[in-house]
């Protein structure tokens, strides 16, 4: 469950673009960043269904 979607939103959005210093991480840094994507094209739906619920 949600509980703050904008604040989700902009979470998602920070952590889809973090990296690790350590370039020997460069397959994980890449798995992360897909889920964070993911997640974040997820809770954009998301706002966009309750927006039309409105």
């Amino acid at each position: 469950m949600v509980t703050d979607l904008p604040t989700a939103i902009q979470q998602a959005a920070l952590f889809k673009q973090y990296r690790h210093k350590d370039t020997g991480r460069g397959k994980r840094d890449e798995e992360l960043k897909m889920y964070w994507s993911h997640m974040h094209s997820e809770l954009l739906k998301l706002c966009d269904r309750s927006d039309a619920d409105k």
